[in-house]
């Protein structure tokens, strides 16, 4: 087995945006009568890849190579690992790995299943097989576009939460996941654009000023409008 692993890089790529795999795309090659199967799904981290590719060996165990590539997160990084699963060096993760980086896709995690038909395809052979169903399943899955948003703990006495959340649409911020208890505790979001000027404003509501406490980045689906794909292009 052929195992390689690409330099940590950052785990948000660009910092305008990331391409994520949003759910699953299959696609499928022939060759020769070898048959090639390919499975595309959403994982953030290496042990969600892993799994993925053990149920998939699990569910074919006809098949004679598995070879697989994904490229998700540990430890707040990129991290991307190929196996070529028995074939030849470099003829077959490094191809599915290719496609996944060709398409800027993160979180995600994509197995190749080769049923073998009795000919032998040699290496260039071999690389365009596992190359072109990669590409298929990918052109198949949904894809999603995550872009990045300061994140806080926010807690507001009750008099002023109508007023906040008045201000956070009008700004494009959001509120998630608000706790109605003695005050009111929620996520808060601040708009893409604008925040400081947003902080301002939320500040002067008071008093009592709402508390805040920064979360640091995190990443969420784009506004609507923004270019989620469908498909790989």
């Amino acid at each position: 087995m052929a195992d390689g692993r690409g330099e940590p890089q950052g785990a948000g790529g660009p910092a305008e945006a990331r391409r994520v795999v949003a759910g699953p795309g299959r696609g499928e090659v022939e060759v020769r009568r070898s048959r090639f199967l390919a499975e595309l799904a959403p994982a953030a981290t290496p042990g969600e890849a892993r799994a993925f590719w053990l149920e998939v060996r699990r569910r074919l165990p006809e098949a004679r190579h598995h070879v697989v590539a994904w490229r998700v997160e540990e430890e707040g990084r990129l991290v991307e690992h190929a196996s070529d699963d028995g074939e030849p060096g470099g003829t077959a993760g490094r191809p599915v790995l290719t496609a996944l980086r060709r398409h800027g896709l993160e979180r995600a995690v994509l197995v190749v299943s080769r049923h073998f038909g009795g000919v032998l395809l040699g290496a260039p052979g071999l690389v365009r097989a596992y190359r072109q169903a990669a590409e298929e399943a990918i052109a198949r899955a949904p894809l999603a576009l995550l872009v990045p948003r300061e994140a806080y703990a926010l807690e507001a006495p009750y008099a002023l939460w109508d007023r906040l959340v008045a201000l956070a649409q009008r700004a494009g911020a959001a509120l998630e996941s608000p706790l109605y208890e003695e005050a009111v505790r929620a996520t808060l979001l601040l708009p893409a654009e604008g925040g400081e000027a947003f902080l301002r404003q939320l500040r002067e509501l008071g008093p009592p000023s709402p508390v805040l406490r920064p979360l640091g980045r995190t990443w969420r689906p784009g506004p609507a409008g923004s270019p989620q794909a469908t498909s790989s292009g």
